[in-house]
Formats: structure tokens, sequence, C-alpha cells
């Protein structure tokens, strides 16, 4: 998959101003999906580009396991395609954001409107995190 515009050098600029190297990849993920990832990161030089030290992603099995970590963690900020995703995290992270969601999902757009900040860009979250 191609970079997404913007992405490496926002999250450069969010890891050096705002979160001071502080940003962690956590994904819900099979083990066939992976190494893939892992090979991405890799092959795009990501840790380098975005200047945070190479550390493995945090997978998780299930929303309930992402909320553990994201509690261990202390995370303040949590970035998602996917609002089922955010749902559980609703009462433990106060910044969640849905990040350009592929799918639209009824059911969950009162949760959207209420908890979520909605971006479709990362020019958008550099905006939203990086005010001038």
């Amino acid at each position: 998959a191609p970079e997404m515009p913007d992405a490496f050098r926002v999250l450069r600029r969010l890891s050096e101003e705002r979160f001071f190297g502080r940003i962690h990849l956590i994904t819900r993920c099979g083990l066939k999906r992976r190494q893939k990832r892992i090979e991405w990161l890799d092959h795009h030089a990501f840790y380098a580009r975005v200047g945070i030290p190479r550390s493995p992603p945090h997978y998780c099995w299930s929303p309930q396991n992402k909320s553990n970590v994201c509690q261990d963690m202390g995370i303040t900020h949590f970035m998602y395609a996917d609002p089922r995703e955010l749902v559980p995290l609703s009462d433990l992270i106060p910044n969640l954001i849905l990040f350009r969601p592929k799918r639209h999902f009824p059911e969950y757009e009162k949760f959207v409107k209420e908890s979520t900040t909605q971006v479709d860009s990362w020019s958008a979250i550099e905006k939203l995190l990086l005010p001038s």
C-alpha cells in the first residue's frame, strides 16, 4: 500500500512538538497480517522518518484488549477509521479521532457526533493537534 499524503511529516511534527516521541501503533489484526505490517513499516523507514524508537506495534486481539493496552500506556489520543473500534475506548481516552471512515454505520451516528472528532486528511490532523 502506498503512503498517505503528509502522514509521515505530520507524525514527525506530532512526535517532536506535541507527544515528544510518545507515538504508539496499536492495532488489531491476526497473525497473517502482522508480518506484512512490520514489513511495510520497515520498507518505508517509518520509525526513522517519524522520529520514534523502533518497536513492534502493540497487537490486540479484541477491542477490550485494546482498551487494556491504552490504559496501561496512558494513551490520551487515539485515531482509527472505524467507530466500532472507538466505542470501547470512549470512557478511557479523552480524545478520539475518527480518521477517514471507510463505512458509515447509522447505529453509531450519535456516538460519532458526540464522542469523536472526524478528520479526513493528515493535514486536518495537523491543524487539529498542532494549531499555529
